[in-house]
């Protein structure tokens, strides 16, 4: 019995303040923005229309909480939400937070936030602009976090003054009018992290760290320069195992090596199976919690 009270003492109470739903954190005193509801199929529903300031503390019978996560699902869905002031105090975005809001167009995120996760900002078609303040501890983005954001033109990644970025599988994968990406700190890249972004002219590839082999795939615009960087730096770890099976001659086989890593660089090849809309990664935006 007394196991059972604390768990209700210790779930977290929903609220409606100032037309945004919240879950409270009773024994932190901490808040985060969630859904309004679900429908019959479960997919989430949300009424959010115009400009929304979301605010650092809210208070709830005479207790202040403050809120640091925009909760999974917080805004999926809403077709005229346009933007959403985010509190200097904000520390995650989470999963699906904002999946879907197609008349999302611009969006800053604070420097305090350390996590934007899996398909946060899935197929936000509309979404022209995405700041990030300038300096951060530490930024980690989820897998598809900005997957067919179709109207992006540039990303400017926060100078960390922490560990590196890592850009997950597919996090700006069909951003097809992304036409530039700077980032201030080394980053690794991942599988498909930028594919079929069409229109990407400029990466910064030589300041990167390690990049998958994929990274770019379906990028057909890439300027000359960040062409020959990546040639240069993907290694084709197959071809370098066939290499060194087949010639136990190491003069030969540095050879052999020296012409493959010279050749000119091959085409950027579309990958249909790209052309994907609710499943990413295993991830489905309509897959109930």
């Amino acid at each position: 019995m007394a196991a059972l009270l604390l768990s209700c003492v210790c779930r977290a109470q929903k609220v409606k303040i100032d037309g945004i739903y919240y879950e409270l954190r009773t024994t932190s005193s901490t808040a985060y923005v969630t859904y309004e509801g679900r429908d019959e199929k479960g997919l989430y529903v949300n009424s959010y229309t115009g400009d929304i300031v979301i605010p650092p503390t809210i208070e709830e019978k005479g207790v202040l909480y403050k809120v640091t996560d925009i909760g999974k699902g917080a805004f999926a869905n809403t077709k005229t939400l346009k933007t959403v002031k985010l509190p200097g105090n904000l520390k995650s975005i989470e999963a699906e937070a904002f999946g879907n809001c197609e008349g999302l167009t611009s969006i800053s995120i604070p420097m305090s936030v350390t996590s934007i996760g899996n398909l946060a900002f899935y197929k936000c078609v509309n979404l022209e602009s995405v700041h990030f303040d300038d300096v951060a501890s530490y930024l980690y983005l989820g897998q598809g976090a900005f997957y067919g954001c179709s109207a992006l033109k540039e990303i400017k990644l926060p100078k960390a003054s922490g560990m590196l970025h890592v850009i997950q599988p597919m996090t700006f994968a069909e951003c097809r009018q992304l036409t530039t990406f700077i980032a201030q700190n080394r980053v690794d890249v991942e599988e498909k992290a930028f594919q079929n972004c069409t229109s990407l002219q400029h990466a910064g590839i030589s300041k990167m760290g390690t990049i998958a082999s994929n990274a770019f795939e379906g990028c057909t615009a890439l300027d000359e320069e960040d062409k020959t960087e990546l040639q240069s730096r993907i290694q084709d770890e197959r071809v370098r195992e066939i290499v060194k099976a087949s010639y136990k001659d190491k003069k030969e086989m540095t050879k052999l090596m020296t012409k493959l890593m010279t050749k000119p660089p091959r085409p950027f090849m579309v990958d249909k199976k790209a052309e994907i809309d609710h499943i990413v990664y295993g991830i489905d935006l309509q897959k109930k919690e």
